[in-house]
């Protein structure tokens, strides 16, 4: 993911689906303008029937650092980008993020949807609804140590200096890579 491979699978119609986030249509508009519109936001597949559960992945968040040096400035900094209404059409138009304050999430920018995803009137409607429906998860403290470790595990790596590697695989073969 986030290759240039996969960037082209999505620009050509290879790829033809992604679980993704409601920040999904900032990613596609960057690595497959050419497919504008012909993407939907849809509810996941479910295990049981009847069941309506999406999962997390990730999400946003406004912290003031413990030793900063203003910490009730950037307190009420953060609060106003989370609660002003400019503000917060502004975190939608501009940052692709989908508000955290419930109370945020009906406002004027959430009416239409983003311009990558123009023909679905009911984008953020439907955003709205599976975030609701969103499981619990609990991420480990450093989850992207987590996944460099399991993409380092899936990936073989060759030394090209002594022609040995890390595992077996057919990309390291003959004294190289």
């Amino acid at each position: 993911m986030y290759t240039p491979e996969w960037n082209k699978a999505l620009n050509d119609g290879t790829l033809i689906a992604w679980p993704s986030a409601v920040w999904g249509p900032g990613v596609l508009s960057g690595n497959a303008s050419d497919t504008a519109g012909k993407w939907a936001i849809a509810e996941l597949p479910q295990w049981t029937a009847g069941e309506h559960k999406t999962g997390s992945w990730g999400g946003s968040s406004t912290a003031v650092a413990a030793k900063s040096k203003h910490i009730a400035q950037a307190t009420q900094f953060a609060v106003w980008l989370n609660t002003d209404p400019a503000a917060v059409t502004g975190l939608i138009t501009e940052g692709g993020i989908y508000p955290a304050a419930t109370a945020a999430q009906s406002g004027g920018a959430l009416a239409k949807p983003p311009a990558f995803f123009s023909n679905q009137a009911e984008f953020y409607t439907l955003a709205q609804q599976f975030a609701a429906t969103a499981a619990g998860v609990t991420w480990g403290p450093n989850v992207n140590v987590t996944y460099a470790t399991y993409k380092d595990a899936r990936v073989p790596r060759c030394s090209t200096t002594s022609g040995t590697c890390r595992r077996t695989s057919p990309a390291c073969t003959g004294g190289g890579c």
